[in-house]
């Protein structure tokens, strides 16, 4: 369900789960942030934000895991944008 103003991130989770498990692997993760307007998010990148959002060390996270990962980059992306005064 999307927030007001905010994406579906039910559809986005099961856009990015590319094999359709209920998980995100690191390599799902990578290739989605890779293709969603982001710099090439490098291998080793994909992996910490794996490991630092999967709560039940699956080694993959699910859809809370997900919903709490997209909070913090929607956060980090908001604040760096504060800043980038002249949007270079």
């Amino acid at each position: 369900m999307a927030a007001a103003g905010g994406p579906d991130l039910g559809a986005l989770f099961g856009a990015v789960d590319s094999d359709r498990s209920g998980q995100v692997s690191w390599k799902e993760l990578q290739a989605a942030l890779s293709s969603g307007g982001y710099t090439m998010f490098s291998q080793r990148t994909a992996r910490l934000l794996v490991r630092l959002f999967d709560s039940d060390r699956s080694g993959q996270i699910g859809f809370s895991e997900f919903t709490q990962l997209w909070g913090y980059l929607s956060a980090w992306s908001g604040h760096f944008q504060a800043h980038d005064t002249d949007r270079s």
